[in-house]
């Protein structure tokens, strides 16, 4: 057999487990087939549960999978049973990172929602991107992207930005395809919850939500895609496994550098700002300070008080211990391990004139296995729960649409982006699902039409392998007691078998490949 239009081994095996057979069409592998005629010879024999059913009334027909909705790792999961989530699991997953995967999920502390935009967008309302047929708008981005520039990372981008709501829809999405939902009741007790965590009543919660212009409902229709996130993945990965004893101790043993304790130093300083000084007035300021400091260096935190700018720092005697490795000013680091115990200095950084006292050395150390075990066990468990978790949205986005639109391409009509399938883009993210749909749009563009009968089983399978997207065919149904079948152009083109495509004039018999699809047309896939 020609292997052909398979794309892998594993394609090509099933493809001879079902029936394949060669074919003088360009050698490419069909369904074993009957005639026409013969087949409706046997079709009392064959079909009479379909044809028991009353007369005018359809026989059950493919159902077509929402873009995004067929999705693989359902099959390696349970069930998961309809819920609002009441009921308490066998072993939940309390250590759900949720505000630790970094531009990656949703949950974030109840002042984001102050931030968010209002109100329903008019028809006209510029577009961020589509995901799944599904606006993530404009002026939703700007609004998320200035909180988190704020609250979380001064350095993200409008593009990283727009990468974590896209991934937050993409799991909410999946979570109603598993049937996940969230009660009203829920999210109003989950409220009461962020309001005492960040110490707030619900009348400062609704004059904040006012002063800033946000609809009490928005704010609820966030905190449930909120929680409905949550719970997806609490669904998802329920059963994973906590590493072993033998496997946390193997990492330790791997990596000690990861567990050892730096040299350090132990450094008092007194600050004078250059904030409201000019550096002559700072330095002045500095060097009497330095004169006041008692030789057994007995006054300095008092000093300290009196003095400091550092109003962080000046209740506990202005005191720093850090390394090498610690994210301060590099005058001041250097400074500090430059320095001998009992060393008075004064060091310029940016900040102004630091009246710098050297307590002492500290010498570095390793951690013991059984001192640090408990954490590592822990952070080995939430790194597991991160690559799962990130698994699970790269499949997500694998098996969906995904357009993303410039400011320019982006003014265009809610409803027309809802439903259009010619919205302009910068960019269909390449996935699987977007190179199915890319495909059946180039089949409909050359008039490709599949021809069919309802009670085939391979026009089915035919046809489930374009999902939704089978739209853009034109797909013919030859039985003549269905409602929507024309058999006249089945008989115009000499349709003896099923499934049969024609493309470009020529017929092509068999179930086909995507792949073989693509090479008989000439289409990308």
């Amino acid at each position: 057999m020609d292997k052909e239009g398979f794309r892998d081994v594993d394609e090509l095996t099933v493809g001879l487990n079902n029936g394949y057979e060669p074919v003088s069409i360009d050698d490419e592998p069909v369904k074993k087939e009957e005639p026409v005629e013969e087949v409706k010879k046997e079709v009392a024999e064959e079909k009479p549960a379909v044809k028991a059913a009353p007369a005018g009334k359809k026989a059950k027909k493919t159902v077509k999978k929402k873009a995004g909705a067929s999705k693989k790792k359902v099959a390696k999961k349970k069930a998961v049973k309809k819920t609002s989530k009441s009921k308490t699991k066998k072993k939940k997953v309390s250590w759900i990172p949720i505000t630790l995967i970094s531009l990656v999920i949703v949950a974030i502390a109840v002042l984001a929602y102050l931030f968010f935009s209002t109100g329903l967008p008019s028809d006209a309302e510029r577009l961020a991107a589509m995901v799944n047929n599904d606006p993530i708008y404009m002026a939703d981005l700007e609004s998320r992207h200035n909180f988190l520039r704020h609250t979380v990372d001064p350095d993200i981008t409008r593009d990283e930005t727009l990468n974590q709501m896209i991934e937050e829809r993409l799991l909410s999405q999946y979570a109603e395809e598993q049937g996940l939902s969230v009660t009203r009741q829920e999210v109003e007790r989950d409220m009461e919850d962020l309001l005492l965590e960040n110490q707030l009543t619900r009348d400062e919660l609704m004059e904040n939500l006012m002063l800033m212009g946000v609809e009490y409902e928005d704010f609820i229709t966030f905190n449930k895609d909120r929680l409905l996130i949550t719970l997806l993945v609490e669904e998802e990965l329920e059963e994973l496994s906590e590493p072993t004893g033998e496997e946390v101790r193997a990492y330790y043993d791997a990596f000690p550098e990861q567990f050892g304790i730096p040299d350090s130093v132990q450094v008092r300083h007194i600050l004078i700002g250059v904030e409201g000084r000019t550096d002559e007035e700072a330095l002045e300021e500095a060097e009497r300070v330095m004169g006041l400091i008692d030789d057994d260096k007995g006054n300095f935190c008092d000093l300290v008080r009196e003095y400091t700018d550092d109003v962080a720092s000046a209740e506990t005697c202005g005191e720093y211990n850090y390394s090498l490795q610690d994210p301060l000013v590099p005058e001041f680091l250097e400074a500090g391990f430059d320095m001998e115990p009992g060393e008075i200095r004064n060091v310029r950084t940016q900040f102004g004139y630091h009246v710098m006292y050297k307590v002492s050395d500290i010498e570095g150390d390793q951690l013991g296995f059984e001192d640090i075990e408990a954490d590592l066990t822990a952070f080995m468990a939430q790194e597991k729960l991160v690559g799962e978790y990130q698994d699970l949205v790269a499949e997500l986005r694998r098996e969906s649409i995904i357009e993303i639109y410039t400011e320019d391409e982006s003014l265009v009509s809610a409803s027309v982006a809802r439903n259009s399938n010619n919205v302009p883009v910068r960019e269909v993210e390449d996935t699987d699902e977007a190179r199915k749909m890319n495909l059946a749009r180039c089949l409909g563009d050359l008039d490709a039409q599949l021809f069919k009968v309802y009670w085939c089983p391979y026009c089915d399978d035919q046809i489930e392998m374009f999902g939704d997207h089978i739209r853009f065919i034109d797909v013919v149904e030859c039985d003549p007691d269905m409602d929507d079948a024309r058999p006249e152009l089945c008989r115009e083109y000499e349709i003896s078998s099923f499934p049969t495509w024609v493309i470009d004039g020529e017929k092509y018999r068999g179930m086909r490949t995507l792949n073989a699809l693509a090479g008989i047309s000439g289409c990308d896939y």
